[in-house]
């Protein structure tokens, strides 16, 4: 039976080959790009809004509340720019704000289930890339780490 240090080499090593032949390689870096928001705009923004989701290219943003929408729309030019210049394979090509919805609705011009992001359990991940760090090659490594991170983060919600 092979250990798991062995099974997270080979997966890593098919990893990267996978998310490129099934297409997948823009959404995992879209969303990996979601997971470090703060980094990619400013901390203070970060704390008032968070990224909702992707659909067809456009970014959803939640505003903490009105104010803070009205100073996502003054920034959103600067935002997507921001996003994309850390982009390779992906592209944000409109950012969308609202604030948080309270009622069970889908936004109408919804045609299918978003994804939402939900940062995974700090402890499980803390876990997970301890696990990970058998995995010699830097780059497998980090594929691993962003595909597990995903897996747990972006969930398909019916009513977002």
């Amino acid at each position: 039976m092979p250990s798991n240090q062995s099974r997270n080499l080979r997966l890593a090593a098919i990893l990267p080959g996978l998310c490129q032949d099934r297409g997948w390689q823009a959404q995992v870096e879209a969303y990996a790009l979601l997971a470090r928001w703060p980094e990619v705009i400013d901390a203070e923004t970060a704390a008032h809004s968070r990224p909702a989701k992707i659909t067809a290219g456009v970014l959803w943003v939640e505003a903490e509340n009105p104010a803070w929408m009205q100073q996502l729309q003054y920034r959103r030019d600067d935002m997507l720019a921001a996003l994309n210049s850390r982009l390779s394979h992906a592209r944000i090509r409109e950012i969308r704000l609202r604030l948080p919805d309270k009622s069970a609705a889908a936004a109408p011009e919804e045609k299918s289930p978003a994804v939402r992001f939900l940062p995974p359990d700090p402890a499980a991940f803390a876990d997970f890339t301890q696990l990970a760090a058998a995995v010699k090659d830097p780059a497998c490594r980090q594929a691993l780490i962003n595909f597990w991170y995903l897996s747990h983060a972006c969930q398909k919600d019916e009513e977002f």
